[in-house]
């Protein structure tokens, strides 16, 4: 039995990608994006897999909607950032003259085999 979905919205959750939200026919669902490892190396996986729904109600939608992040939890990621950015200059600046040392030429071809290689 094949049928079409002729209006359906797919919505993302703020601050969560591992999660979609699906409207269709006043219901509401739930989805897991990264449900299959798999996903996480191969992306384009989950429009080949089959994913489960999860009928959630108007509550549950709403509760989901209106979950935030407090300003102390900002604040205290905000001033982690800028300790990490001021310390990963003065690292770079302490560095410099070591890493002109470093300076040689290499070929084309095996940049790319060591980008491949990371890569992987």
């Amino acid at each position: 039995m094949y049928f079409t979905i002729d209006r359906i919205t797919i919505d993302a959750i703020e601050k969560n990608s591992k999660y979609k939200i699906i409207h269709y026919d006043n219901r509401h669902f739930i989805i897991d994006i990264n449900r299959n490892k798999f996903t996480f190396i191969f992306p384009l996986l989950n429009y080949f897999s089959r994913q489960q729904l999860i009928e959630i109600d108007n509550e549950e939608l709403r509760k989901i909607n209106t979950s935030y992040i407090s300003e102390e939890y900002k604040e205290k990621i905000n001033t982690a950032t800028s300790w990490g950015t001021g310390i990963g200059l003065f690292i770079v600046f302490l560095t410099r003259s070591v890493v002109d040392y470093m300076d040689f030429p290499t070929n084309v071809f095996l940049n790319v085999f060591f980008l491949l290689i990371s890569i992987i």
